[in-house]
């Protein structure tokens, strides 16, 4: 026996500065009205056959994230994941809900099962579900509707059903108060079937708590809430009215350069439409056939999403990119210059040289006002750099014990800010050596209040400071914030050259 040494030397072990926040993928997100998405979740996938097993290979899902995953970027990189969620346009609410995973679809093994049972709570409800008896079952259509008679005893509404597509065994606890948690708990009795059913997170299950989402603006913004891991968006299924289009366009022009919202558009409706949406920041309009059957709308995204940022100059220009499966619908010099002279809407165009078709999509332009980004490439990467300065700063607030409302602090925010600047100077994002107009000298002056950060801007590619600010805030407390500038010069994109051929 002895005395531990704790008592004289007690010496406490762990990781420091291990704390940190994921950054953001620029991945599209497809917004849909298929059940097999439930309202309230969003389900990421990272390959098409997951998509596929999901939807079915003749949906139009589908068919949008194979032109996704299909497309290879000039520099060798492709999209890595794609994200839906469900939306809406009617008043109805969506009841809580279940998307089973993988089922036991053998009927001689389910008509051996005459004890089953399983367990489902949502919210303060606890529905326990015995004595099924299989034996007498026929079809994966019949052991959906056994289950739902045993529930439909304590809740009325309630609905389970067997999708042959996706192979899978779907609950809807309709009368139930949304929102509401749904879990599968051990039935604790009989044989439990919640494995069979595709009912447990092993298999893939899928719960929705509900949702009151009353328009498609509403379950844009919940799905945003559950999660902003994503770069662009678009809508699955029947074109979105104009008057829903512009108040979508509205609230992400609201979200200030963080997503780009994909809208198609018809020749017939681009005078309209485009007077309506044109001063909505990140709202790329892209011309499409009446039926849109090519989802030409989806380009930007697809290019987004298959941009790595991580690659040395990962920038690229949003023109003259060529995406398979993806017909021309503009070919007149008529036609083109119609459209660019008044609009900004873009379109996957046909030149020629030497008498070889050459498509490509043009012109890369967004919507908005004078002061947003208008190239894509440069709004895209100014999505990038605000992901990673996002990441990088909650990260040193997380794992850093204070910073300090000093100038020491300042000093730490701006130390934290180099990580995402050195890798925008590796990708592209930020260009050195750019020549800036007498205005843009003029105007850095007067943001940054020094008179020499023109000069760096234009060698190095970026100047930046902070300062530590007070904020009163109504409960009578003050907020310490560091606020920083930064100003870099952007990598604007060449969409024509023009020569002189000089004969002597």
């Amino acid at each position: 026996m002895s005395i531990s040494i704790k008592k004289y030397v007690d010496i406490t072990s762990g990781v420091g500065a291990g704390a940190s926040a994921k950054e953001r993928e620029l991945i599209l997100r497809l917004f849909t009205k298929d059940a097999k998405v439930p309202a309230g979740v969003v389900i990421e996938f990272t390959g098409l056959n997951d998509v596929a097993a999901t939807f079915g290979v003749a949906t139009e899902e589908y068919q949008r994230a194979a032109l996704y995953f299909g497309f290879v970027s000039k520099v060798m990189t492709k999209a890595k994941k794609i994200a839906f969620a469900r939306y809406d346009d009617s008043v109805i609410a969506s009841a809580p809900a279940i998307v089973g995973g993988r089922a036991l679809t053998a009927i001689d093994s389910w008509k051996a099962v005459t004890d089953g049972a399983v367990r489902v709570q949502v919210g303060q409800s606890d529905y326990l579900l015995s004595d099924l008896d299989f034996s007498a079952v026929t079809t994966l259509a019949d052991v959906a509707a056994l289950v739902q008679t045993a529930l439909r005893a304590s809740l009325a509404g309630a609905t389970i059903t067997f999708d042959a597509v996706a192979q899978t065994f779907n609950a809807s606890f309709i009368g139930q108060a949304i929102p509401s948690a749904v879990s599968v708990a051990a039935a604790g009795t009989g044989i439990d079937i919640a494995d069979n059913l595709g009912w447990t997170v092993s298999k893939g299950m899928v719960t929705s708590p509900g949702s009151n989402a009353a328009s498609v603006l509403d379950y844009l913004i919940e799905a945003d809430e559950i999660s902003d891991n994503y770069g662009s968006f678009a809508f699955c299924g029947a074109p979105l009215a104009l008057e829903t289009v512009q108040q979508i366009a509205a609230w992400n022009n609201s979200q200030n350069v963080k997503y780009q919202y994909l809208v198609p558009v018809t020749k017939a409706n681009i005078p309209g439409w485009y007077d309506a949406l044109s001063n909505y920041a990140g709202c790329a309009l892209t011309l499409v056939n009446d039926a849109n059957s090519e989802y030409d709308e989806l380009i930007p995204g697809i290019i987004l999403g298959a941009t790595d940022y991580s690659q040395r100059n990962a920038s690229q220009n949003y023109m003259f990119q060529q995406v398979a499966g993806v017909s021309p619908k503009v070919d007149s010099n008529s036609e083109a210059n119609g459209i660019d002279s008044a609009t900004r809407v873009n379109y996957y165009g046909r030149t020629k040289s030497a008498g070889q078709a050459i498509d490509f999509y043009q012109n890369g332009y967004l919507c908005g006002a004078a002061a947003a980004p208008l190239q894509m490439n440069v709004y895209a990467n100014e999505q990038w750099f605000k992901a990673a300065a996002t990441s990088v700063l909650m990260g040193g607030l997380l794992s850093l014990p204070i910073i300090p409302a000093t100038d020491e602090g300042r000093s730490i925010v701006l130390s934290l800010l180099q990580d995402p600047i050195s890798r925008a100077l590796f990708n592209g994002t930020f260009k050195a050596e750019k020549d800036l107009t007498t205005t843009q000298k003029a105007y850095v002056t007067q943001i940054t209040g020094d008179p020499l950060a023109w000069h760096q801007v234009e060698t190095l590619g970026w100047w930046v400071d902070a300062n530590v600010q007070e904020e009163m805030q109504q409960n009578g407390t003050i907020k310490y914030i560091i606020d920083y500038t930064l100003v870099y010069s952007k990598a604007d994109a060449v969409n024509k050259i023009t020569g002189r051929d000089i004969l002597l």
